[in-house]
């Protein structure tokens, strides 16, 4: 069976890794987070005195576009886990393929080579207000930092990940509950028939 690939994008805090772990739980599906392969710290590139994780040039997309090539093949994966408070990989996950692979990150979209690579192209949204609320409701390293999210993310977004909305087949509210946005995002899956093949 041939995996269908599906890119979630969308601005930081639309709630991408939030519907992603929810739809993981579901038979046939498989989630891989763009995240995993940021670069080494010493690598990210500087940007107003802050190290720039909004920035393409911090994310190794030739390790990332390889692995999903993997997976898309069929062949089970280990990749690294990120962790945001200790700014680099933690450990090792194990990834399996499945009927349906998902994709998520902010950046997914900026890199042709990459968007090319998926069958369906969701970007999520929020609006600003509801974007800063939910930074501030995250307490660790960067998420918290305010001064980083008006210097550094807001502009990163603005200018690297809004104008990839373009290439996207479908574009969910992230405003809507988790419970709204699975429902929404199995819909679209189940009416391009690819739902039903993945667990079948």
């Amino acid at each position: 069976m041939t995996a269908t690939l599906i890119g979630i994008a969308g601005v930081p805090c639309a709630g991408k890794t939030t519907l992603c772990m929810r739809l993981e739980e579901k038979p046939g599906i498989t989630c891989l987070r763009m995240e995993d392969f940021y670069k080494g710290n010493e690598l990210i590139p500087l940007y107003r005195n802050f190290r720039n994780y909004d920035s393409p040039l911090s994310i190794d997309f030739e390790a990332l576009g390889r692995t999903i090539k993997s997976l898309k093949r069929g062949e089970s994966v280990d990749v690294p886990v990120y962790s945001k408070d200790s700014a680099g990989a933690v450990g090792i996950r194990k990834i399996t393929a499945a009927g349906i692979i998902i994709v998520e990150g902010f950046l997914l979209f900026v890199k042709k080579e990459i968007r090319d690579l998926f069958d369906v192209r969701i970007f999520m949204d929020v609006d600003q207000e509801t974007q800063l609320m939910r930074k501030k409701g995250r307490n660790a390293g960067l998420d918290s930092n305010l001064e980083y999210y008006n210097k550094v993310l807001v502009p990163m977004s603005k200018k690297h990940v809004v104008p990839t909305k373009k290439y996207a087949d479908y574009i969910l509210d992230g405003t809507k509950t988790i419970d709204e946005l699975t429902t929404e995002l199995i819909d679209i899956l189940s009416d391009l028939n690819c739902y039903s093949k993945s667990i079948s």
